[in-house]
């Protein structure tokens, strides 16, 4: 009776070692959190270039709205994509807008002028077309004069430290929109402008802190802005995200307290 053959099978092992499974573990791991970090940055740039972007206010401008200290918000889709709306892209469209949308008067505007790159942030007073003048400080808007009423009277420091004494009234435009300006000179040039037409694709805009804005008062060959074309548009100002005095540092929990917490997420009139 034949036995069966004695053959011994080489078996080779499929089968990993627990340093290899460790290994292999270790990289997917690595992978899928690159694949994320991959992800966050493609979200936060086009968050960032396309839909909403956040401005610290340096001065005093668009007091008492809008403070020195304060983080805005500005949605970059409000008025369209316009040469400068991307950033830090650059389309390809000069004085134009795509998906174009009219401003309102009374925005807030956050714009860039034309081979600068410093950000404002003033509110639209004129539309292309609108005849624009001042007298005694009350503005006129194609001959409708702007409400005009006295609110109270404060005494702040302006940008320089100087003690300003400063006149608070709410201005209403002739489309009802409404805000709070302050006047700290009686009588000043600044009050007094001589009746101008916005031109087509242009925008008349003015600081609240009517007298310590440059805007489109003066042209910008004389330290002004004058008028802002559209394709200098970046965005509309939202709201306040953050607000702190300048003494305010996140790495010293000494000058927390300098957090304006009453202004967190504050809409923007």
């Amino acid at each position: 009776m034949a036995g069966k053959p004695n053959i011994d099978k080489a078996r080779t092992s499929t089968s990993s070692g627990p340093k290899d499974k460790a290994f292999r573990s270790a990289r997917a791991k690595w992978r899928d959190r690159f694949i994320t970090l991959l992800w966050a940055v493609l979200l936060a740039f086009i968050v960032r270039s396309f839909l909403f972007q956040p401005l610290k206010v340096p001065s005093q401008s668009m007091q008492p709205n809008i403070l020195a200290g304060d983080v805005i918000v500005a949605s970059k889709y409000a008025y369209g994509y316009g040469e400068k709306s991307a950033a830090p892209l650059s389309l390809p469209i000069k004085d134009k807008r795509w998906l174009g949308r009219t401003p309102r008067r009374g925005d807030v505007m956050v714009f860039s002028l034309s081979g600068a790159e410093t950000i404002y942030a003033k509110r639209i007073i004129g539309l292309p077309g609108d005849r624009v003048e001042m007298g005694g400080g009350q503005l006129t808007l194609n001959g409708a004069p702007a409400g005009l009423e006295p609110q109270s009277e404060i005494h702040s420091v302006s940008d320089a430290g100087n003690p300003d004494r400063v006149e608070i009234w709410r201005e209403t435009l002739p489309n009802g929109v409404s805000y709070l300006i302050y006047d700290s000179q009686k009588n000043s040039p600044s009050d007094i402008l001589q009746a101008m037409t916005v031109p087509p694709g242009h925008y008349f805009v003015l600081g609240d802190h009517r007298d310590a804005s440059k805007d489109s008062r003066l042209p910008r060959d004389n330290g002004g802005m004058g008028f802002v074309s559209q394709g200098e548009l970046l965005g509309r100002a939202e709201f306040i995200l953050l607000s702190a005095q300048k003494e305010f540092y996140w790495a010293r929990p000494s000058t927390w307290s300098k957090m304006r917490t009453d202004r967190i997420f504050k809409d923007i009139p």
